[in-house]
């Protein structure tokens, strides 16, 4: 049912009109998906991407806890707010001396640093959809409390830790 090109400057204004009507429509489609995904997230219909220790089970619709691969969270957690264990890699090599490991791999520093930067395990959700960040509480998923949540933060965040800088000599170059 498209309208025949007619090549003439009446053709042309008619191709730019539609062409601007289908380009308004997408962006329509592109809003009322985004705000779906919203919708749902706020209401508690669909959890989005889970971290490691939950999933979601699509018979109750629910969000489940695995209370062993928490345990690993927990211990995660509690060595690293600690001060015991200074990096992450020295939790990362903790992990590996002690034989835990995440589905039968190898634990890797940027999975250690990705799980104690999760606002999840405190009990908070985060999406991050077109430039904007909504939250939502889940207080049944907190396994550990806000404050130890932000003590890892702080430890976490490079300007946290002590870095020695070396000053370079200044160059004077010919041209």
């Amino acid at each position: 049912n498209e309208f025949p090109i007619q090549y003439s400057p009446v053709g042309d204004i008619v191709e730019l009109l539609m062409a601007g009507i289908i380009q308004r429509e997408g962006e329509q489609i592109v809003e009322r998906i985004q705000e779906t995904i919203k919708a749902n997230f706020q209401s508690g219909n669909s959890p989005g991407n889970l971290p490691y220790g939950y999933s979601y089970n699509k018979v109750t619709k629910s969000i489940t806890r695995n209370e062993n691969e928490l345990q690993i969270v927990k211990l995660l957690f509690d060595k690293f707010s600690s001060n015991k264990i200074s990096s992450v890699k020295e939790l990362k090599n903790y992990l590996d001396a002690k034989g835990i490991k995440k589905n039968d791999k190898p634990w890797s520093s940027q999975m250690v640093k990705k799980i104690l930067s999760n606002p999840t395990y405190m009990g908070e959700r985060v999406l991050n959809i077109s430039g904007e960040t909504l939250t939502s509480a889940y207080e049944q998923l907190a396994i550990i409390d806000e404050q130890q949540w932000l003590k890892v933060q702080e430890l976490l965040s490079p300007s946290s830790k002590k870095t020695v800088q070396s000053k370079k000599k200044a160059v004077d170059y010919l041209l």
